[in-house]
């Protein structure tokens, strides 16, 4: 794809194992519009052994360690698990809607936009590229978040720890 082609992408971004660590958190990726359309979807729970090599998206994930989650404020650490889990993945994109699970406690108006601007000088794209939105039960509205949530339950119930160090998704968190 043409680096400077004008591309959407969409990215819903889910946990597993939440409150446990290591946390495993997922971000989905995609360029059809569809999968960001608002509608009620159930959680996948019953998965295929094929199940990661069968999606028709990208993903990323990583594994957030409770001594990560000590060294950084809630704003900084949320842009860095985001950052990470983009960084690499949308240089080509001229906008990144991203999708997150859940509420991003406690944060509105400027600091979103500080979230939003340290998510753009992690991936190294302009803030304007980017689009954040989060509430309660996205996995359940969103099927690119559901993608996210599905791949997370998949990864922290049925891939030993081996598997999961292999995976050639795993990405690192970036400090």
């Amino acid at each position: 794809m043409d680096s400077r082609e004008e591309v959407d992408l969409y990215i819903g971004v889910d946990e597993s194992n939440h409150g446990k660590y290591p946390e495993i958190i997922v971000a989905s990726f995609s360029q059809d519009p569809f999968t960001i359309q608002e509608r009620t979807i159930p959680k996948q729970r019953i998965h295929k052994s094929t199940f990661l090599e069968t999606l028709e998206c990208d993903y990323s994930f990583l594994l957030l360690k409770s001594s990560d989650r000590e060294r950084l404020n809630y704003s900084d650490l949320m842009a860095n698990i985001i950052g990470s889990l983009l960084y690499g993945k949308i240089s080509q994109f001229n906008t990144s809607h991203i999708f997150v699970d859940g509420e991003l406690k406690n944060l509105q108006g400027k600091e979103v936009d500080d979230l939003k601007r340290n998510i753009a000088n992690i991936i190294q794209a302009p803030k304007s590229r980017i689009t954040l939105k989060s509430g309660p039960d996205f996995d359940r509205t969103y099927p690119l978040v559901n993608i996210a949530d599905g791949i997370a339950h998949y990864i922290f119930s049925k891939l030993t720890p081996q598997k999961i160090a292999e995976n050639s998704h795993l990405v690192e968190l970036l400090l």
